[in-house]
């Protein structure tokens, strides 16, 4: 589904225009959406779902450190400003650097063009063959810069607006 989304709208219809209909008629969206599912499957390599496995894989754990670490420090330490801030950050920091090596095949898996990789583990063994252990750390440095400041200020904003509707 996330590569689907990057499609511009034009190609999504030629792509799934019915050559026996008319070309210059617009087909509805429940007939692209039925068309996808019965030509691909649900969760096939072109389905509206593509890698909702490896999301879930990805966010499950990822969020339930989340919110942990977060809970944990703010419980520790208070909830003032200074505190919020740094456990949000912490917490997104850590949350991403506990899963990034599942994100990459996760992007690679979503953004790769059909039939590049036979499924999930075939991504995983191919990735590793083509860059080594060192490809799940591409990009790690300019994520870590991202999530401190952006989980800092996601749980800042909502502990501000939380003690705000309090009052």
């Amino acid at each position: 589904m996330n590569a689907m989304l990057f499609l511009t709208y034009e190609a999504t219809i030629r792509y799934l225009r019915d050559p026996a209909k008319d070309p210059n008629e617009e087909p509805d969206l429940r007939q692209i959406a039925r068309r996808l599912v019965r030509e691909h499957g649900f969760f096939g390599t072109r389905g509206p779902w593509r890698g909702i496995e490896i999301t879930l894989i990805r966010d499950t754990p990822s969020q339930g450190l989340y919110f942990l670490l977060y809970e944990s420090i703010t419980r520790t330490f208070g909830k003032s400003e200074l505190s919020t801030f740094l456990a949000g950050g912490i917490s997104g920091a850590a949350a991403w650097a506990s899963t990034y090596p599942i994100d990459v095949i996760k992007t690679r898996w979503t953004t790769s063009a059909c039939g590049v990789y036979g499924g999930l583990t075939d991504c995983l063994v191919k990735t590793m063959q083509q860059g080594g252990w060192r490809v799940f750390l591409n990009g790690f440095g300019a994520t870590m810069a991202r999530a401190l400041p952006q989980h800092a200020v996601v749980f800042s904003t909502y502990e501000l607006i939380k003690s705000t509707l309090n009052e």
